[in-house]
C-alpha cells in the first residue's frame, strides 16, 4: 500500500517544527539571561553584605570615638554675652594750631 502525503500537510508539519525549534531556542535563551542576573544578583547580594559589614565596623569605631571624646575634659561652656564688648575710649580730635595774627 503505498502511503502519499499531501504537499500542504508536509508544509505544515515542517512549520510546526520550525516554530517548536524556535520556541526551544526562545526558552533557551530565556534560561540563559535568567542564569546571568541570577549571578548578578548573587555578586549584588555580596556586596551588601560586604557595604553592611563596613558600614557595621564603622559604627563601631564611631561609637568607641565618641566614647574617647566623652573622656577628654571639656572647659567649661559660658552662654555668649548679648553686650557687644567695650569699646576702646576714642582719642580726642587732633588740633591744629589757630593761625596767629
Amino acid at each position: 500500500v503505498e502511503h502519499t502525503v499531501s504537499p500542504t500537510l508536509l508544509e505544515e508539519e515542517r512549520a510546526t517544527v520550525r516554530r517548536i525549534a524556535e520556541r526551544d531556542a526562545a526558552i533557551r535563551e530565556a534560561q540563559r539571561r535568567v542564569g546571568e542576573a541570577e549571578v548578578r544578583l548573587e555578586k549584588l547580594k555580596a556586596d551588601r553584605r560586604g557595604a553592611e559589614a563596613r558600614c557595621q565596623r564603622l559604627q563601631l569605631e564611631l561609637t568607641h570615638s565618641e566614647q574617647e571624646e566623652d573622656r577628654i575634659p571639656k572647659p567649661p561652656w559660658r552662654p555668649r554675652s548679648r553686650r557687644p564688648p567695650p569699646r576702646p575710649p576714642r582719642r580726642p580730635p587732633l588740633t591744629t594750631p589757630s593761625p596767629t595774627w
